[in-house]
């Protein structure tokens, strides 16, 4: 089941237990300040799976939660976890 609001209440209050702005939180993710305004506040309607991953683990949340509430499913995951994967190999055969 799909619920914006609720993910980004919930990525919110994550962010501010661990003490951390909007900008530093974007910083991170490599996405501007109000692209997590706006995911906090339920505006983004398809948020990308491999954010959402990012964000788990940065703030220490269940990724399957994020997932739930955005209405990801796993082969969605799946699928997102292996085009991140196949980036990170790409990038380290550059360096």
């Amino acid at each position: 089941m799909v619920n914006l609001e609720e993910l980004g209440y919930v990525i919110r209050e994550a962010r501010e237990q661990k003490k951390l702005t909007q900008a530093e939180l974007g910083n991170r993710l490599s996405v501007s300040r109000a692209t997590i305004g706006l995911l906090e506040t339920g505006q983004v309607k398809y948020p990308r799976i491999d954010m959402l991953t990012a964000i788990a683990g940065i703030l220490d949340v269940p990724t399957a939660t994020l997932y739930q509430l955005a209405g990801v499913t796993l082969s969605d995951a799946g699928s997102a976890q292996m085009q991140w994967l196949a980036s990170q190999l790409s990038e380290d055969r550059v360096e």
